[in-house]
C-alpha cells in the first residue's frame, strides 16, 4: 500500500506520509531496524520539506527517526536530533507537554547508550519530576519513566534504588497492560537484572528465563529483544555456575545478533563480551582472549575508547593477558583499564571497586521501550 501511494501520489502527500509513519512503526516493532529507519527518514524529509522543520508532524517524526538511529547503533546521531527536536517542542509547546517530556526521556537514553550515565540519570531523574508534577502518580507514562530511571540508576551504580524502581514499574505495567505487554516484558528483564545485582540469583535466573520466553512467543527468535534477554540471562547462570548452558545462550544470541543488527552493533558488542567471559569460567582462556582482542578493537572503534562498554572490555582483556601469562602487558592494560573506570565512574561506583579487585566485569542490556 505505502509503495502505490508512493508511486501514485508522491512522497509528500498526506496519505503517503501517514502510510509509511504506520509502516515504520510495525518494522521498528518486528525488530527490523534498518528498514525503519529508511522510512522514516524518508517521511522525516518530506514532512520537512512540506509542512516545516516546526510543525508537529515534523517533530514527531523526527523523534521515531532518532529512535531508528539509536537501535541501530548510532547514539550520537540519535542525540544531536533529539536535542534539536526538544528545544523546538519546547519553542512549539512549553516544557511540559507530553511529547516534550517524550523528546527529554528520549536524550537521556541517548547519553546512557553513549556512556554518560550520571547524565542519563540527571535527565531521567528531572523527567520524573516533572511527569508527576505536571500529569500526577495515575499517568499511564509513569511506568516507563520509572523502568528507564531504574536503569539510569543500575548504570549510574546505585543497584538498591534501581531494584526498587524496577520493582514498582513492573507492578504498574502488569497492572495495567498484563503481564505480556512488550513493554512489561522489558521491565520483567530489567528486573531481573536487578534482582542479579542485589544477589537474588535465583529469583532473577527464573524471572529472566520467562522474559526470554515470552519474547520468544511474542516476537520470535531472531527479534533483537529475544536474543538481548538471552544475554541477560546467560550471566546469570554463568554467576550460578551453569556456564556451559551460559556459553550456548550466548552462542546462539550473538550469532542472531550478528546476522540481523551486524557485528559492529553495540548489543552484539555486549554479547561478545559476556560470551569470552563465558570461555575463560570454562578455563578456555586463550579462547576468551581471542574474543576478547577482536571485540576490544570494535568496541573502541564503535563506541570511543572511554566508553563504559569498551573499558570492560579493556579490563577483561587485561585479566585474559595475565591468565595467559603475559604479565607484563597484562598489567599494563589492567592499570590502564582501571584508571578509566575511575574516571568514567568514579572510586566508588561497583564497576571501579569490582575491577581493582581483578573482577571480570559482565554487560547488560535494557531494551528501551519503542
Amino acid at each position: 500500500m505505502c509503495h502505490i501511494l508512493l508511486q501514485a501520489r508522491g512522497p509528500e502527500d498526506e496519505r503517503t506520509l501517514e502510510a509509511q509513519r504506520y509502516l515504520g512503526a510495525d518494522l521498528r516493532h518486528l525488530g527490523q531496524f534498518s528498514e525503519a529507519m529508511e522510512i522514516d527518514r524518508a517521511s522525516f524529509e518530506s514532512l520537512r520539506r512540506r509542512y516545516g522543520q516546526d510543525d508537529p508532524m515534523t517533530l514527531q517524526q523526527a523523534h521515531l527517526y532518532a529512535v531508528d538511529l539509536r537501535l541501530t547503533g548510532d547514539a550520537a546521531a540519535a542525540r544531536d536530533l533529539d536535542r534539536d527536536t526538544y528545544q523546538r517542542l519546547v519553542a512549539v509547546f512549553g516544557e511540559n507537554r507530553a511529547n516534550t517530556l517524550a523528546s527529554l526521556a528520549a536524550i537521556a537514553v541517548d547519553e546512557m547508550e553513549c556512556g554518560n550515565h550520571e547524565e542519563a540519570r540527571a535527565l531521567t531523574r528531572e523527567n520524573l519530576a516533572r511527569i508527576e508534577r505536571t500529569f500526577g502518580s495515575s499517568y499511564a507514562g509513569l511506568a516507563e519513566s520509572l523502568s528507564a530511571l531504574s536503569v539510569m540508576e543500575r548504570k549510574a551504580g546505585d543497584h538498591q534504588r534501581s531494584l526498587e524502581l524496577s520493582t514498582e514499574a513492573l507492578e504498574r505495567y502488569v497492572g495495567r497492560y498484563g503481564k505480556y505487554h512488550p513493554n512489561a516484558i522489558g521491565a520483567a528483564l530489567n528486573h531481573a537484572v536487578n534482582l542479579r545485582q542485589t544477589g537474588k540469583l535465583h529469583e532473577s535466573i527464573k524471572l529472566a528465563r520467562d522474559t526470554v520466553a515470552d519474547y520468544e512467543t511474542m516476537f520470535g527468535a531472531k527479534h533483537p529483544n529475544t536474543p538481548t534477554a538471552s544475554i541477560n540471562l546467560a550471566v546469570a547462570l554463568r554467576l550460578n555456575g551453569q556456564i556451559e548452558e551460559a556459553r550456548k545462550l550466548n552462542t546462539a544470541a550473538f550469532a542472531v545478533l550478528e546476522e540481523v543488527l551486524g557485528r559492529s552493533h553495540p548489543r552484539s558488542i555486549v554479547c561478545a563480551i559476556n560470551l569470552a567471559s563465558d570461555y575463560y569460567a570454562l578455563g578456555d582462556c586463550q579462547e576468551a582472549l581471542d574474543r576478547d582482542e577482536k571485540t576490544l578493537e570494535i568496541a573502541c572503534q564503535v563506541l570511543g575508547d572511554n566508553h563504559p562498554t569498551a573499558l570492560a572490555c579493556a579490563l577483561n582483556y587485561s585479566l585474559d593477558l595475565r591468565a595467559v601469562g603475559r604479565e607484563e602487558e597484562a598489567e599494563r592494560r589492567f592499570g590502564a583499564a582501571v584508571e578509566g573506570l575511575l574516571k568514567v565512574h568514579g572510586a566508588t561506583h561497583p564497576a571501579t571497586v569490582s575491577a581493582r579487585q581483578a573482577i571480570r566485569a559482565d554487560c547488560d542490556i535494557y531494551p528501551i521501550p519503542v
